[in-house]
């Protein structure tokens, strides 16, 4: 019987007569199934979220299947280096936080996440036809091709704004060439940071392919792909990332000085480096590290003193990570022994903060959320597992050629890169910074293999014929070195069993929700509860399936669907009680149901869950004025207005007579009154002269926000809102004061611009307001659109102007409209895709924004008008 054909032996190198056609083919496929996990964005965040799912299982599946493949074939386990325990060790400790987490349901799909990633660095380490040029090779390309689509995307909206200036101005100018603000990548991979954190681990390897390649045209390739990744992280605007890749290529471009140095006067050889005294090598380390703590203390201070901080650069979002850093802290303490479970951040984060849920989904420190996630021995195996990674590189650049020796240089670099960017970042719970460091981990292992110079043929993981009878501790030897590599078989078997079985009830799940927004409300029951019997632990399941019978009770009147919808409701907030969709959901029920006082406590359990949720607080509101709990409502209808300034003048005040009679009463109760900027400003631009209907006086809430501004001379914010208050006062001069302060600081304020252009406006200068509303459109300012669209005559406002509006109207509505709390509740902390109708449908639909209103008016006419005759 034929043996298993030849492998070659770990650290051989493979044949020279292997086609170059073979081998392009092979690095184009490494390079094509890396790109695939690194440009595609994360399931959960695609409009559609079943089907890229099963996308990515499907691609995951076809890999487990090639590397099986390859191991039957070769008669071999996988493996065989020092990294298999530590990979196990790691896989045993999110196996365990998956037991004890608060909801091993959500972890498990973040655990066979993980699984993911060992499967891709298995196979990039294992299949020996990848050399690790080959694998380099691969994660570059596909770095290039995520590098050169998040340009092109910046580059379309460039376009977008030269468009739109062009149309404004009726022709090109100098003076719009440079937009308002710096563009930012967007839908390019899982995230912008997390595009950055990816391509952070491939810069240092552009940098010693430009330095040492193996021929002409791989250094011009790879030049270009490293100016391409450089401005890919740039214009993801992640400082995080900044400094992550300045480090990584600091330490990349240091060793390569070294080790050319160290091999002065006669061929580069690196080991007379590590031949140094161990004292010369600490000093260097010392005496770069202070050097690279005082370029950052530098560029910290000189930030801090810069008087012009654009809001691009000097985003305002220290205080929500500080926030969610807090919080994260204190879910460890709770948590400290086996952590909360894998991608539990999210569901715990309302009970210790709640305060900012869109930063609040992770911990956005890498170090804290894997201490949340899996606790002591999950940090213990990571460390074992860094360990042994430094270990390898250690060995390689002590014994390997000077290729191997830069390259196991460029890995410790990314490595070293990666690492100071998750200071201010998480990549635990995505994909793409995940697979790109599973393949420098592929990298790393196959340098160390070459390193080591030819040993046992990869295929003889059998004894020997003939060898001596085996003692128990021989057998016990012999099974903990296979033990890991066995480990790695269990994991292609139970990743593909997880995804079979999540897929199946995501599938009715998806479905069900489909036929819902379709009004075929029996037919999403029956796929709901088929979703719930295959998934029974998964509370979004349940609580979709009491939604859908709630939905179908108000279409067919069923109160049998109604007691099912009850039931279905309550086991899903058991499920995750801390749910407020679910409480507002479960209050709607039972209100229907005439369950008067458990609807009341259903709905104060919404509103203490709801977080900044103005659309929850508003639904719950709306259960407690039915119930005829008078104070209850009044305390959440002025909480929505806290959370939503610009509800002051929806027409849902006066669509009811309760809260037609309690509206002073409820925007008194609110925050509003103790902010005299804020407050005088939300009245002066209110659509239904709240400020008549308050007896406001104004003149007394301008002087009060005067002094404020004095108190507080750098709240930018302060001076914008007393601007509006100066401009409705008829005090143009005063207002563009602070106005141009503003600007002077920060040139890309919106808000400040648009106020600014209605200044101009007030003194007919109307050329000089279009200029200010073009940057405010630019500045994602909706209001500074609509101004000016409705600068122009009917029927000529330029088509550029309109398709501005439509874009940018989502960001003048409420939650109501654009609810993306509760879009991200689905999609972050469950991975599903939410349906078109999250909360019963009910009067809390009408709290609509009148600023929402005015501009969704405007469209429609700036529409109607620009329709050709007939049409």
């Amino acid at each position: 019987m034929a043996g298993p054909p030849d492998v070659p032996a770990i650290g051989e190198q493979r044949p020279e007569a292997v086609d170059i056609s073979v081998r392009g083919l092979v690095i184009a496929l490494a390079g094509s199934c890396l790109g695939y996990y690194i440009v595609t964005g994360m399931p959960q965040l695609r409009l559609s979220v079943f089907a890229p799912t099963v996308a990515l299982h499907m691609v995951t599946a076809a890999l487990v299947f090639v590397y099986a493949g390859y191991l039957a074939l070769y008669r071999r386990l996988p493996g065989g280096t020092p990294i298999d325990w530590p990979v196990a060790l790691v896989v045993v400790a999110y196996a365990l936080a998956t037991a004890a987490s608060i909801n091993w349901r959500v972890s498990l799909e973040n655990m066979l996440q993980v699984l993911m990633v060992v499967i891709v660095f298995y196979t990039l380490s294992d299949v020996r036809i990848l050399s690790a040029r080959d694998v380099q090779r691969g994660l570059m390309l596909a770095g290039a091709a995520a590098s050169f689509y998040a340009l092109w995307v910046v580059a379309h909206d460039y376009a977008d704004w030269l468009a739109l200036a062009r149309a404004v101005d009726g022709g090109f100018s100098l003076g719009n060439l440079v937009p308002p603000t710096v563009p930012r990548v967007h839908d390019v991979s899982d995230h912008p940071n997390m595009l950055a954190m990816t391509l952070v681990l491939i810069i240092p390897l552009y940098a010693v392919t430009v330095y040492r390649p193996e021929a002409w045209w791989e250094r011009a390739a790879a030049a270009v792909g490293l100016v391409a990744a450089v401005m890919a992280v740039f214009l993801t605007l992640s400082r995080g990332a900044w400094l992550g890749s300045a480090v990584g290529l600091a330490v990349t471009a240091g060793g390569i000085a070294i080790l050319a140095w160290a091999g002065r006067g006669g061929g580069l050889d690196a080991a007379a480096l590590l031949r140094w005294p161990w004292t010369h090598r600490v000093a260097t380390a010392l005496i770069a590290s202070t050097l690279a703590v005082l370029v950052v203390l530098g560029a910290l201070f000189a930030a801090a003193h810069w008087e012009t901080r654009p809001q691009w650069l000097f985003r305002a979002s220290l205080s929500p990570r500080q926030d969610v850093l807090s919080a994260g802290f204190d879910m460890y303490k709770d948590h400290p022994l086996l952590g909360a479970g894998p991608n539990t951040y999210a569901l715990l984060y309302p009970e210790y903060s709640g305060k900012d849920p869109i930063h609040g989904v992770h911990a956005h420190n890498a170090y804290l959320q894997a201490a949340i996630d899996l606790g002591l021995p999950g940090m213990a195996a990571l460390l074992a597992l860094a360990s042994v990674v430094g270990w390898m590189l250690w060995r390689t650049a002590r014994s390997g050629t000077f290729s191997q020796r830069l390259l196991a240089l460029a890995c410790g670099g990314a490595l070293v890169g990666f690492l100071v960017h998750g200071l201010a970042d998480a990549p635990n719970m995505w994909k793409a910074p995940l697979v790109a460091l599973a393949a420098v981990g592929a990298i790393i292992v196959g340098i160390y293999r070459e390193a080591q110079g030819p040993g046992i043929p990869a295929a003889s993981d059998k004894p020997p014929q003939g060898a001596p009878a085996e003692g128990p501790l021989t057998r016990l030897l012999s099974f903990l070195r296979v033990a890991p590599r066995l480990l790695v078989i269990v994991i292609m078997v139970a990743l593909l069993a997880g995804w079979s079985w999540i897929d199946a009830a995501h599938y009715y799940y998806a479905r069900g929700a489909t036929r819902a927004a379709e009004n075929r409300f029996s037919e999403a029951v029956s796929d709901a509860s088929r979703a719930v019997d295959l998934d029974p632990d998964f509370a979004i399941y349940h609580l979709q399936l009491g939604l859908t019978e709630v939905q179908a009770y108000l279409h067919d009147g069923s109160r049998e669907r109604l007691d099912q919808a009850i039931e279905h409701l309550r086991r899903g907030v058991e499920l995750e009680p801390r749910s407020a969709i679910g409480y507002a959901n479960l209050a709607r029920a039972l209100e229907l149901a005439g369950q008067g006082d458990e609807a009341g406590a259903a709905a104060l359990e919404a509103r203490r869950w709801a977080g900044i949720d103005e659309a929850l607080v508003v639904a719950a509101g709306t259960v407690l004025e039915d119930l005829g709990q008078t104070d209850d409502a009044i305390e959440t209808y002025s909480t929505a207005v806290s959370l939503n300034a610009s509800l002051l003048d929806s027409p849902f005040w006066t669509s009811s007579a309760f809260r037609k009679e309690h509206y002073e009463e409820i925007l008194l109760r609110s925050v509003l009154p103790w902010n005299s900027c804020g407050f005088a400003n939300a009245l002066v631009r209110s659509t239904n002269k709240a400020a008549e209907a308050l007896g406001a006086d104004l003149e007394k809430l301008a002087e009060e926000c005067a002094q404020l501004v004095f108190l507080s001379p750098d709240d930018l914010t302060y001076r914008v809102e007393l601007a509006n208050i100066l401009l409705a006062q008829g005090d143009a001069q005063g207002a563009e004061e602070h106005l141009r302060f503003v600007i002077q600081r920060q040139p890309d304020n919106g808000p400040a611009r648009t106020a600014l252009g209605r200044s101009y406006a007030s003194q007919g200068d109307l050329e000089a307001a279009r200029r200010e509303w073009v940057l405010a459109s630019q500045l994602e300012d909706p209001e500074g659109v609509m101004l000016l669209g409705d600068s122009y005559p009917a029927g000529e406002v330029p088509q550029e102007v309109i398709d501005r509006l439509g874009k940018l109207l989502y960001k003048a509505s409420s939650a109501v409209q654009n609810d993306i709390i509760s879009i991200l509740y689905y999609r972050m902390k469950f991975s599903r895709g939410a349906p078109i109708t999250i909360l019963v449908p009910g009067e809390w639909q009408q709290a609509v924004p009148g600023t929402y209103l005015a501009m969704q008016n405007a469209l429609f006419r700036w529409r109607d008008a620009a329709r050709p005759p007939g049409h």
